[in-house]
């Protein structure tokens, strides 16, 4: 008998491909395994079960053709049928397969990215070189209006095959406003070079839907309805009003900054990235709000002398969104033993380290009011949940 939760692979999946782990689950099937997930990754904090809210995510059409931005790794088939350049991802082989290196699957037809980024790598095979030699591409990226090919060696002229391409086809074909290139010779895990970019072609900026200026490097949520919605959420609940002081950690372009902006408040923002922290000083530039860059431990200083300036007169908020490491612990210490801010919202892209962190919070008098959960990527396992934390009175 055939199991209602499960349905046959989406129409251009590679069965190969291991990149979606729920797309043979029904949509109903997939946010409960999910919300499960969530539940068990919160066991040690003795949440009572309503504090886990029913998770957000988009109706049963948008969970595939929602991916517009993507990162594909660069093989050459060697098949002599076809084009010679592939793109798609790398695949884990088990114990006893013939070769342990991952096995690379094109997925020129991947139903869960948009018709547009498939449009882009196909026309990518039929423009680029098909040898490595004159072009030794690792990676295809494609982020919002931005194109960035990366090469596996050390900096140097860029090649004529890419200046002989009519990249203004891309432009009007799919949108591209700007063509990069990152010369990274040991491009593995770490896809980019901080210091390896160059311009081919177009801008180097552009604006998105939300007035957001940003670049090739910026990280922008896949689903916007669902990214504003969790920033609104949190907005409630922090309540920013004229004088307060805000600290927004990991705060890329500066879409929450501005939020606190016109909401009258001061903040504080701390990137790593430093193309991040010059759109976000664009998009949130106004009177009380100060971006940094680095690392959150290392700007501690700034932030302790910020803080300490308001406490006597001003209510401290904290609006966190941290990779998927999680806080680092000397700011966890500091934040929810020193700053204390009154509420605190966590928008955390792994349950393991959000569940450390909340126990830290927890553990320092916080309690917390309501963890939320968004289906992000739709036909894969992740998920993702803002926690809303609030300072408990100190008892006498």
């Amino acid at each position: 008998m055939k199991d209602a939760s499960r349905l046959e692979i989406p129409v251009g999946c590679n069965p190969r491909c291991n990149g979606c782990s729920h797309r043979e689950l029904t949509r109903v099937a997939s946010l409960e395994q999910k919300e499960g997930f969530l539940r068990r990754a919160m066991a040690g904090l003795e949440l009572h079960p309503r504090v886990i809210s029913p998770i957000r995510s988009v109706g049963e059409e948008g969970r595939l053709g929602y991916r517009n931005r993507t990162c594909l790794h660069a093989r050459l088939s060697g098949s002599g049928t076809g084009p010679n350049l592939q793109f798609g991802l790398l695949r884990a082989q088990g114990v006893g397969a013939p070769s342990r290196e991952p096995e690379f699957v094109p997925i020129p037809d991947c139903p869960v990215h948009s018709e547009r980024v498939r449009g882009i790598f196909k026309r990518l095979t039929q423009v680029l070189p098909g040898n490595f030699s004159e072009l030794p591409l690792v990676y295809g990226v494609v982020s919002g209006a931005f194109l960035t090919l990366v090469l596996k060696c050390a900096p140097r002229p860029v090649s004529q095959a890419l200046v002989r391409v009519e990249w203004q086809d891309f432009e009007r074909d799919f949108g591209i406003r700007g063509v990069f290139v990152n010369f990274h010779a040991s491009s593995g895990k770490r896809i980019f070079s901080s210091s390896g970019w160059q311009r081919v072609w177009g801008k180097d900026r552009e604006v998105d839907a939300s007035g957001l200026v940003y670049g090739p490097q910026s990280f922008q949520q896949l689903i916007p309805s669902l990214d504003q919605e969790a920033l609104e959420l949190a907005s409630h609940f922090m309540s920013a009003k004229s004088g307060d002081l805000v600290l927004d950690l990991y705060s890329g372009l500066g879409k929450s900054l501005r939020l606190w902006r016109d909401q009258g408040a001061q903040a504080m923002g701390v990137e790593l990235g430093s193309e991040a922290v010059s759109c976000a000083r664009q998009n949130a530039a106004g009177p009380g709000i100060e971006i940094l860059l680095g690392r959150c431990s290392d700007r501690l200083p700034q932030l302790k002398a910020q803080t300490a300036s308001v406490l006597a007169y001003a209510t401290v908020l904290a609006y966190l969104n941290p990779p998927r490491t999680g806080l680092e612990p000397e700011v966890l210490d500091w934040l929810s033993q020193e700053a204390r801010p009154e509420r605190v919202a966590y928008l955390s892209c792994s349950p393991g380290t959000l569940a450390r962190d909340l126990l830290g919070f927890k553990r320092a008098g916080y309690e917390i009011a309501r963890l939320q959960a968004f289906d992000f990527f739709p036909q894969t396992h992740h998920v993702e949940a803002l926690a809303l934390l609030q300072k408990m009175p100190t008892p006498r």
